[in-house]
């Protein structure tokens, strides 16, 4: 889990194929017990959104942060604009479909 989460938080939820799944926590991690091949896991828990001022170099500037993500930054920079990531901002994750590839042989190291 991200640092800003503390454990046992009730906000934590974890879903396989859609169905809530009981878990342990470890510390900073949780134990979602065995998935099958196929089975698609779901963990879900809030990213905070936060203004700070911070000094950099000799300017004054504030940030907005997202979890661990610098979003925006203002003044925005005199000849181009820094840390255009509005994106980061939505409740909904900007998915995008991506191949891997898997051995199929078991790699002994």
């Amino acid at each position: 889990m991200p640092e800003w989460i503390k454990q046992n938080d009730p906000q934590v939820v974890c879903k396989v194929n859609d169905k809530p799944r009981s878990f342990i926590w470890h510390g900073k991690f949780i134990d979602i017990g065995a998935a099958k091949p196929g089975e698609t896991v779901k963990v879900e828990f809030p990213i905070p959104i936060r203004k700070v001022r911070e000094k950099i170099g000799p300017g004054e500037y504030e940030l907005v942060i997202k979890g661990n993500t610098v979003c925006s930054i203002e003044p925005p920079g005199k000849y181009c604009p820094l840390y255009q990531r509005d994106r980061y901002l939505k409740s909904e994750m900007p998915w995008r479909a991506a191949k891997r590839f898997v051995s199929e042989q078991i790699i002994d190291y």
